[in-house]
């Protein structure tokens, strides 16, 4: 809450400036939440901000039997989310906005298949819990905030170099 406060003090300052349409921004920005809601949002937050790909025929052959069970066991349709490779050689995997479950390379083609649904069931268990659109809600709306500290940051430097 404290920074999406301070993000909406940093968008009300820059509508104040803009005049007019300054609260027609702050009105868009505060309904842009929304998008993520939307699948094709969805595809394109995979894509280019967790760096995601769809999985190839090999993966998918890999990680469906693993899935179902998963959400066999925890009485959810599968088919609900969608999964996601990240291109890693580290082992990790995320839930994502409201619909994403990624899981690195490595956790597909080196876990065994116990502990890959271990990791697979830790992320359901995220989006179950409401976490994965808090999280990405909280990350949009505090972003005009950590813009701002990072312009201040880069002005101080600059004015340390002067």
């Amino acid at each position: 809450m404290p920074n999406f406060l301070c993000s909406l003090v940093i968008v009300g300052m820059v509508a104040l400036f803009l005049g007019g349409i300054g609260l027609i921004l702050v009105l868009l920005w505060l309904l842009s939440g929304l998008l993520i809601f939307n699948r094709a949002a969805e595809g394109v937050i995979a894509r280019h901000l967790l760096r995601l790909r769809y999985p190839t025929q090999q993966e998918l052959a890999r990680l469906q039997p693993v899935w179902h069970e998963v959400t066999a066991r925890a009485g959810v349709e599968g088919r609900t989310y969608q999964l996601w490779i990240e291109d890693s050689d580290d082992l990790n995997a995320v839930a994502a906005a409201g619909h994403i479950v990624g899981v690195t390379r490595f956790a597909v083609d080196r876990l065994p298949s116990g502990q890959l649904a271990a990791v697979l069931a830790h992320e359901l268990g995220h989006h179950i819990g409401g976490h994965s659109w808090s999280t990405l809600l909280g990350y949009w709306y505090a972003l005009p905030g950590r813009l701002a500290w990072r312009v201040v940051r880069g002005a101080a430097a600059g004015v340390r170099r002067f």
